[in-house]
Order: structure tokens, then C-alpha cells, then sequence
């Protein structure tokens, strides 16, 4: 089964302001269950690289990697392909801002797209392109980094995470 979902966030990190952070779009969809594996490093520079490409050809600036946001993604990936789910609150029931808050990135805006079933990277760009939530999350101007993973489960089926933000330091650039 080919799926996706995508979630948006804005306002202040809740951790570090009291302020919560506001659902925009839910999508949920589900896979199939499996046993998780270990991410497989081959596939994440071309996953930013064609998310790069994509906001090249709409006039966006390229985001850069960073670590705290790959963890984050690494989580959510690795948390999908143990339970099959394409869900937005993963591990320990933590939407997206609690668990960067929990990597200690200091965020204004993030977005989250979750894909299952694509066998790589160009097919997760194509299959995200489909969906105004997805392409949101891709070529949102405000987003300035990324983080990225991919894991395989026991099944064979790959889970992808795609985690764009605004550091709270930018606000205003």
C-alpha cells in the first residue's frame, strides 16, 4: 500500500513559550504493520536533495539539514514502520512540536510529511507532489531547514519522514 499524511504547525514552541501549537491539516492514512530495521543511510541525502530539486523548480530557496530535526525524523519513521501507522503522534503519543521540542530544536513554524511504500526517493517526491498539504510542507517559503529518514521494516515496506521548520531565530527574517 502506497500512503502519505502531512501535519502543519504554527506559533511558538509550546515548551518554551506556554503557547500551543495549532493543528492546520491532518491527513491520516495507514500501512501495514511490521518489525522496524535500521534506517538505511543511502536514501537520505537523496531525499533532502529531491526536496531541494522540487523547491528549485517552483523559485524556493534550498533548506539545509539539520541533526536535531533528522532525530526527530528518525523517530517518526522508525516509530511508523514498528507500528504500521502514518501517524502524526508517534512514540510516547507526541505530536510534532512536543518532539522537537524534545531534540531541543526552537521552532516558530514546522511541517511534517509521512509516506509508506515508495522504494525511493523520487517516487516520495512524486507521490507527496499529488497533495496541496504535501507540496505545503515542501515549498513552504517560511521553512528554512529539514530533516529526513527512511526505514525498511521486516515486510520489505520503506517508511519515509519529511520535517521542515523555521528555527525561532529567524522569525522575522
Amino acid at each position: 500500500m502506497v500512503s502519505a499524511t502531512a501535519k502543519f504547525f504554527r506559533g511558538r514552541s509550546p515548551v518554551r513559550d506556554g503557547r500551543m501549537a495549532v493543528s492546520v491539516a491532518i491527513i491520516l492514512l495507514f500501512s501495514a504493520p511490521g518489525a522496524a530495521s535500521d534506517p538505511s543511510a543511502a536514501q537520505l541525502p537523496p531525499l533532502l536533495s529531491a526536496v531541494n530539486n522540487y523547491r528549485a523548480n517552483h523559485d524556493r530557496r534550498p533548506l539545509t539539514s539539520d541533526s536535531r530535526l533528522t532525530r526527530a525524523a528518525e523517530s517518526q519513521a522508525r516509530y511508523s514502520a514498528r507500528t504500521g501507522l502514518l501517524d502524526h503522534t508517534g512514540h510516547l503519543g507526541l505530536e510534532l512540536g512536543k518532539r522537537l521540542d524534545a531534540v531541543n530544536y526552537r521552532w516558530s513554524r514546522a511541517g511534517e510529511n509521512l509516506a509508506a511504500g515508495q522504494r525511493n526517493a523520487a517516487d516520495v517526491i512524486d507521490h507527496w507532489s499529488e497533495s496541496p498539504s504535501h507540496r505545503r510542507v515542501m515549498l513552504g517559503e517560511a521553512y528554512w531547514e529539514a530533516g529526513v529518514a527512511m526505514v525498511k521494516n521486516g515486510d520489505g515496506t520503506y517508511y519515509w519522514a519529511l520535517i521542515t521548520a523555521t528555527p525561532l531565530a529567524t522569525l522575522g527574517k
